[in-house]
């Protein structure tokens, strides 16, 4: 068990096995989980651990918009995740050159090397963006995500 900076708090290993027992027996939640981290990351104060983190509130919502969802709907249900720099998705083309016909879809999915994790970065900012999110590319994107488990 990790201590948590939070009071009368002691988290379980973060694997899945653990997390899911702890969810199961309702002695944890995503939000709870998401604040004990948050504490233990302020707790740390090393900037250079993070390149991005989302703000507090943010992840937040996002532990909230899980538990309301529910375990029986998510396979993955509260398992926190960071996307580091060991996804190497320099120079890969992005959602957004394939919405504009500029790169086909399956050749934009990134193999990760991280066992069923496959990506497709955001791609360059554009004016477009309602445009390409109201497209037939888009529409076809969606279909295709529907191969995978989990989005």
């Amino acid at each position: 068990m990790l201590e948590s900076p939070l009071p009368r708090m002691t988290l379980p290993c973060l694997d899945l096995s653990s997390l899911s027992a702890a969810y199961a027996a309702g002695t944890l939640t995503p939000t709870r989980l998401v604040e004990a981290l948050l504490a233990r990351i302020d707790a740390y104060a090393d900037p250079a651990v993070w390149i991005h983190l989302l703000p507090r509130e943010e992840l937040l919502a996002h532990a909230r918009r899980v538990e309301a969802t529910g375990r029986a709907a998510l396979p993955l249900y509260g398992v926190p995740f960071a996307i580091k720099d060991n996804l190497d998705l320099a120079g890969a083309p992005g959602l957004t050159a394939v919405l504009s016909g500029k790169f086909p879809l399956r050749e934009a999915v990134v193999r990760t090397g991280i066992p069923n994790l496959d990506a497709i970065p955001a791609g360059r900012p554009t004016n477009a963006s309602t445009e390409l999110l109201m497209s037939k590319a888009m529409v076809d994107a969606l279909r295709f995500a529907e191969t995978y488990d989990l989005v």
